[in-house]
């Protein structure tokens, strides 16, 4: 194992992948906040983010929990 390497433990993703992941967890959080407005049960917003989320192969415990 390089140096390099060693400096980030439990890192598996390249700079490119984190910031992939970073926007796609904003595009997801802007859209909780969207179907908040609507009015619609907190549970189903959860579930349309989970399936969202599950789309983009987007780990969901990663994300923040804005709507609980």
């Amino acid at each position: 194992m390089s140096p390099m390497l060693k400096n980030q433990p439990g890192n598996i993703y390249t700079k490119e992948q984190q910031e992939a992941i970073r926007a796609q967890k904003a595009m997801l959080q802007v859209r909780t906040m969207q179907l908040k407005q609507t009015g619609m049960p907190i549970h189903q917003i959860n579930e349309i983010i989970r399936q969202q989320a599950a789309q983009m192969n987007l780990n969901i415990q990663e994300m923040p929990s804005h709507t609980e």
